[in-house]
């Protein structure tokens, strides 16, 4: 009786440890559905974000030009920059009707912040810090309940927050994700200088030459190219053997993660391809 009570709880013991197992395996497809997706379907319409409870619609273009515009308000008033951090304002509180200010973006991201506002050729604001966004987006409380104006502040930080473009020493780099539909559309060829930050991907909108792009990755340094077979030639045209493609994704990961391409000796350069397979949140 011992053993046959013994041989049951066995039994009961394995069975209770398989239900653990598919549970845990059910858990973590589940996990997994839930925390990653494919890349945004390509798009135009932007990203819409909120700062202060102001709607604001931030986009890029197919020219690689930003806009930030307010939605909702009774005065739109809107930021476009182009990829050269240039740009103009229109539509903030103090300016008389039909005004532009002249925008110079030269550092906008969350370790730098180097934005001018000029009239008529004369600085009128400017922005060095995140602070100073947090002071002009105040300052201006009542205006915008009252008037339905905004700060140039404030669009300046809409478009920080929506985090599209970042702006290191006066130049610009575009998340890819939000560009898809122009590297998925366009008829040729084209090589960007890339790199990271917040888990996104993002290059310079300045192309370079297929010559310049084998260079880079002779010398450890990264490449993004829409087209697999572009990723892998350029790898082989480094005369260095290519190993891949590879996806470093696992789900409790943040960030996106693309298959890319390493040469031979793997000198730390990455031939990076498409758009993220994966994305956790």
């Amino acid at each position: 009786m011992l053993k046959n009570q013994a041989k049951e709880g066995r039994f009961k013991m394995k069975k209770d440890f398989n239900k653990i197992i598919v549970f845990i395996l059910v858990l973590t497809l589940f996990t997994m559905s839930s925390l990653s997706s494919f890349a945004r379907s390509p798009k135009n319409n932007g990203e819409t974000v909120f700062v202060d409870g102001i709607e604001y619609n931030v986009r890029v273009d197919n020219k690689f030009n930003t806009t930030v515009e307010t939605v909702g308000l009774e005065n739109k008033a809107k930021l476009v920059i182009d990829k050269h951090g240039k740009g103009t304002i229109s539509g903030v509180k103090g300016q008389k009707k039909g005004e532009v200010y002249e925008v110079i973006v030269n550092e906008l991201s969350y370790e730098g912040l180097d934005v001018k506002v000029k009239s008529n050729g004369k600085e009128i604001e400017k922005f060095t810090k995140k602070e100073d966004l947090v002071k002009d987006k105040y300052t201006g409380q009542a205006t915008i309940v009252v008037g339905g104006t905004v700060l140039a502040g404030s669009l300046v930080q809409a478009l920080l927050a929506a985090g599209l473009i970042f702006i290191a020493a006066g130049i610009t780099w575009v998340a890819v994700t939000e560009i898809a539909d122009i590297l998925q559309n366009s008829s040729s060829t084209g090589y960007f200088q890339c790199k990271f930050s917040l888990g996104m991907l993002f290059i310079n909108p300045d192309d370079i030459t297929r010559t310049h792009a084998v260079n880079r990755i002779k010398g450890g340094y990264d490449v993004y190219t829409y087209s697999r077979s572009d990723a892998s030639g350029i790898v082989v045209s480094a005369g260095k053997g290519i190993i891949g493609p590879e996806n470093h994704y696992a789900f409790w990961k943040f960030g996106d993660y693309y298959d890319h391409y390493h040469t031979g000796d793997r000198n730390g350069a990455h031939s990076f391809y498409g758009l993220p397979q994966k994305r956790s949140l």
